[in-house]
């Protein structure tokens, strides 16, 4: 069976692409291309406009940058609340 591959350009020299378990959601916004897919070595990605915002594997990375500034700034941080998805 023949298998799935998305490609994405990163700089005008630089390319990558994974394979693609099963596309679980595409659709269009009011802004962009809207895809929800599962790879191999992300686990679930989510695509806008075919470029990779937040994939299930490394999404730890991103949240670790929203909350360790404010962390850093607080002169004693000791109860935390973080909103959101």
């Amino acid at each position: 069976s023949k298998r799935l591959w998305l490609e994405e350009d990163i700089e005008h020299d630089l390319r990558w692409s994974y394979q693609v378990k099963s596309i679980l959601h595409t659709g269009r916004s009011d802004f962009q291309d809207v895809e929800l897919v599962d790879t191999g070595p992300f686990g679930k990605v989510l695509l806008l406009d075919g470029k990779l915002q937040s994939a299930e594997r490394d999404e730890f990375v991103y949240h670790e940058c929203l909350v360790h500034p404010a962390l850093l700034a607080h002169p004693n941080p000791r109860t935390v609340f973080i909103a959101g998805g």
